[in-house]
C-alpha cells in the first residue's frame, strides 16, 4: 500500500457518528493501542515531482526506510500512530526536505462493532526530516529567495530550571554530542527537536551584522510595497483615502529606514562581525529600538541569525541527506507524550540512523534494529508471602503490597498521573520499613484491576507513612471510594484524608460524602483528630483501616476508632473506583508512603 503526502501536516476528516461512543483517555493511558497500519514501504524505482521539485528515487527510498524504521521502533500507547511520508512544495528559499510525519492520535471512539476509530484529529507528533527546519523562522525577514531563522536557548523563565533538566539530552550516550532543541508551540505544545549532520556541526551559515542590516533593509521595503497592496485593494483605487490611511505607515517606514541608516553608520567598521540579535524572532519596527542588534538595552540575549547558503541549497536537492532533523512532541504531564518521549530516546536507534547516512561503512549489510523491544514492559519482581497468602482468600476482594514492582518503576497495574517533568509515583524501600511501598507526591494512583465493583459491605485497609518533618498544613492523602464519572452529575464519592500532625502533635482526619439525592448521608465535610499521627519520627507510620456495614461507616487508626456514622454510605450503593491522592506538594521532603492495601468482603 502506498502512503505519501505533499504537506507536512496530515488532513483528516472525522465524522461523529450516532452510534460513536467517545473511548475516555485515562483507560488507554497506558495501554497498546499500535498502529492503524503497519505498512512496510518497499524501495521506490522513480522519482516524484511536486510543483517545481524533483524528489529522487533514492530521496523517496530514504523516506521510506525512515517511515518502516519509526514503525519498528514504537507500538504507540494512549492513542492510535499513523504514518506518512513528506515531500513538500515549497520555494527556493528553503532546502529540499523529505522524511516522514508520524502522528499518535489521542482522542478516540468506538465505531461499529466496537471498532476503534479517531473521534478527533487531537495528536501528538514524531517526524523525521532530511533536511528539515530546526529552530524558530525570523517571518519578518524572510523572503520567498532567502529564509532566516534562530535557534533560542531553553527558555528558563518560562519552563524553569527542573523541566530544562528533564529534558536535557546532554548526558545522553549518542545524542549529547548533537544540537538539540525544546520549544512551545501555542497550539502543539511543548517539542524536541535533535539535529544529526556530519561530526555535529550546525550546517547554516550565520549572517554577518552587515549581510543582517541588508536583510532588515529588504525586509523594510517588502513589508512597505505589501501594506501599500493592502491599503489599496481595501480602498479600491481611491488615491485620497489611501493616501489618508496609508500616511501613519509612510511615516513608520521613515522611521525604520532613519533608524537602519544609523546602525549603517554605527557599525560601519564592524560589519564583518557575526550578527547577534536581542530578540528570538528579527522584528523590523525600528522606530521602537534605537539599536538593531541591542534593542533597548537591558537582555543578555544574543542570538545569531542564520541562512541557508547556496551550495547547501543547491546539494539538498540531488545528494544525499545533509542533516537530519528529528522532531517529537514533548508535553511531560501527557502520558501518550510521555511514552513517546521515552520510546523516541530509549528506542529509536539515532545512532544507526546516523551512521546510515554520515557513516556507513560502520552499518554497511547490517538492517536496523531497535535499541530496546517495542513493548519493553516491566519485568515483575517475586510476590510476597503475604501477596501468595492473601489473594488465595476467596473473602478478599483486592491486595496490594507492590512486592512484585521492582523498586525505582511505576507501579505495576496501577495508573499515575504524570507532573510537568513527566514523573510519576514509583515503588521505593523507604529506610526502616519493611517490603515496597509507592511514594506519592503530586500524584493520583488508581488501579487497574479491579475486578468489578466493590461488595455492598467491605474493610478497606491500608498503611501510611509520613517522611519525618512533613511540612505541616501540606495537603493529606485522600483514599476516595467513587462511582460513576466524577462531574457528571450523577456520580458519587466517600473519601478519607489523613496528614500527620507537627513535633509530636496528633494529625488530623477529613471525611467527604456526596450522594446525590441520599438525603441524611454523609455530605459535606467532617473532621476528627488522629492521636499518634505526627511528623516528628524518621517514618510516621499509621494503619488505617474503613469498615462499612450496611450504610454505616467505622474508621479506625490502628486500634482506636475516630469516627464514626451510623447513616453514611447508602446501602444500595456499589463503588467501582478507588483511589489514592497525595496533590499540591511543592516540597519533595512532603512525600507519603502507602502499602499493604486490601480490600474484603465483611
Amino acid at each position: 500500500m502506498q502512503r505519501l503526502t505533499y504537506l507536512l501536516p496530515l488532513a483528516l476528516t472525522v465524522h461523529i457518528t450516532a452510534f460513536a461512543q467517545p473511548i475516555p483517555a485515562a483507560s488507554i493511558a497506558d495501554k497498546d493501542m499500535g498502529w492503524r497500519e503497519v505498512y512496510n514501504f518497499r524501495a521506490q524505482s522513480e522519482p516524484l515531482t511536486v510543483g517545481t521539485r524533483v524528489y529522487s528515487a533514492a530521496q523517496r527510498t530514504i523516506a521510506v526506510d525512515l517511515a518502516n524504521w519509526m514503525q519498528a521502533s514504537y507500538s504507540p500507547v494512549g492513542g492510535r500512530g499513523d504514518v506518512v511520508r513528506t515531500f513538500p512544495r515549497a520555494g527556493p528559499a528553503v532546502p529540499q526536505s523529505y522524511g516522514v510525519a508520524g502522528q499518535i492520535f489521542t482522542e478516540l471512539k468506538y465505531g461499529a462493532n466496537r471498532k476503534v476509530e479517531l473521534r478527533t484529529s487531537a495528536s501528538i507528533i514524531w517526524n523525521v526530516t532530511v533536511n528539515g527546519s530546526f529552530g524558530v523562522a525570523a517571518r519578518a525577514l524572510s523572503t520567498p529567495d532567502r529564509y532566516y531563522f534562530t535557534i533560542p536557548p531553553f527558555d528558563r523563565r518560562v519552563h524553569g530550571e527542573d523541566l530544562e533538566k528533564a529534558v536535557d539530552l546532554s548526558g545522553h550516550p549518542f545524542l549529547g554530542q548533537f544540537p538539540a532543541l525544546f520549544l512551545s508551540y501555542p497550539h502543539d505544545g511543548n517539542r524536541m527537536s535533535v539535529l544529526l549532520a556530519k561530526d555535529a556541526r550546525l550546517p547554516f551559515v550565520k549572517l554577518t551584522r552587515g549581510e543582517y542590516l541588508d536583510a532588515v533593509g529588504v525586509a523594510i521595503t517588502q513589508a512597505y510595497v505589501e501594506e501599500k497592496r493592502r491599503v489599496t485593494q481595501a480602498e479600491q483605487g481611491n488615491q485620497e483615502r489611501i493616501a489618508r490611511f496609508f500616511a501613519p505607515y509612510e511615516q513608520r517606514t521613515a522611521k525604520r529606514r532613519e533608524v537602519l541608516g544609523a546602525n549603517r553608520a554605527k557599525y560601519k567598521n564592524r560589519l564583518h562581525e557575526v550578527a547577534e540579535i536581542w530578540t528570538t524572532e528579527p522584528a523590523i519596527n525600528l522606530e521602537d529600538f534605537p539599536d538593531v542588534f541591542e534593542g533597548n538595552g537591558g537582555t543578555a540575549v544574543r542570538l545569531p541569525v542564520y541562512t541557508f547558503d547556496a551550495t547547501t541549497l543547491e546539494r539538498s536537492k540531488s545528494h544525499p541527506p545533509q542533516w537530519i532533523v528529528v522532531s517529537w512532541t514533548a508535553q511531560l504531564n501527557e502520558p501518550a507524550s510521555r511514552h513517546l518521549f521515552d520510546a523516541v530516546l530509549n528506542q529509536f536507534n539515532f545512532e544507526y540512523l546516523y551512521n546510515r547516512f554520515f557513516d556507513p561503512a560502520k552499518v554497511k549489510g547490517l538492517p536496523y534494529t531497535p535499541l530496546r523491544p517495542v513493548r519493553d514492559e516491566t519485568v515483575a519482581t517475586e510476590a510476597s508471602g503475604a501477596t501468595s497468602t492473601v489473594t488465595a482468600d476467596p473473602g478478599v476482594y483486592f491486595f496490594e503490597d507492590f512486592s512484585t514492582t521492582p523498586v525505582g518503576t511505576a507501579p505495576r497495574n496501577w495508573r499515575s498521573n504524570l507532573n510537568n517533568l513527566g514523573a510519576s509515583s514509583v515503588v521505593v524501600e523507604p529506610k526502616g520499613l519493611e517490603g515496597h511501598w509507592a511514594a506519592l507526591n503530586g500524584f493520583v494512583m488508581t488501579p487497574t484491576q479491579l475486578n468489578g465493583p466493590l461488595p455492598r459491605d467491605f474493610t478497606v485497609s491500608y498503611d501510611l507513612a509520613a517522611v519525618r518533618n512533613y511540612t505541616w498544613g501540606a495537603k493529606g492523602m485522600t483514599f476516595k471510594l467513587s462511582k460513576g464519572v466524577e462531574g457528571s452529575g450523577s456520580d458519587a464519592l466517600f473519601s478519607v484524608r489523613l496528614r500527620p500532625g507537627f513535633g509530636g502533635n496528633d494529625g488530623e482526619v477529613v471525611v467527604e460524602g456526596m450522594f446525590r439525592g441520599a438525603l441524611g448521608h454523609v455530605d459535606g465535610t467532617r473532621r476528627a483528630v488522629v492521636p499518634g499521627f505526627s511528623n516528628n519520627q524518621q517514618n510516621n507510620r499509621i494503619a488505617v483501616t474503613i469498615r462499612k456495614l450496611g450504610e454505616m461507616v467505622q474508621i479506625f487508626i490502628g486500634e482506636t476508632k475516630v469516627i464514626e456514622y451510623q447513616k453514611a454510605i447508602p446501602v444500595s450503593l456499589l463503588f467501582d473506583a478507588v483511589s489514592f491522592r497525595l496533590q499540591g506538594n511543592a516540597s519533595p521532603n512532603d512525600q507519603m508512603f502507602i502499602s499493604n492495601i486490601r480490600i474484603a468482603k465483611n
